[in-house]
């Protein structure tokens, strides 16, 4: 089987190019989205194992982190025990008993 390579054109047309390529589209949408999708589909694939499961640190990267969260971790104590005061006496003012009041609106005096 002989190629005529005589009869491929030496220069490329960009408008003939870009009327080639839009009538592929539009003959072979549902081909043209598939794989559109397809390819983004695997490129966000791809992302989530990178950053989910091949991720890597170096150690300088780690001790960075791991200070950045010490200093947001500061304890208030005085906040902590405004909370417990606060929860104790939520606690006691459920515990109390309700005075039932037969006529709220007084109409019977």
């Amino acid at each position: 089987m002989k190629i005529g390579l005589k009869n491929i054109p030496s220069g490329i047309d960009s408008k003939n190019v870009f009327k080639k390529t839009s009538g592929f589209a539009n003959r072979h949408e549902s081909f043209v989205v598939f794989l559109i999708f397809s390819v983004l589909f695997a490129y966000v694939g791809f992302l989530w194992y990178r950053y989910a499961y091949d991720y890597r640190w170096s150690e300088a990267k780690k001790q960075e982190y791991v200070s950045s969260k010490n200093e947001l971790n500061d304890f208030n104590k005085v906040k902590f025990d405004k909370v417990l005061r606060d929860i104790n006496f939520r606690q006691e003012d459920y515990q109390k008993n309700i005075e039932v009041v037969k006529d709220i609106f007084r109409l019977k005096q």
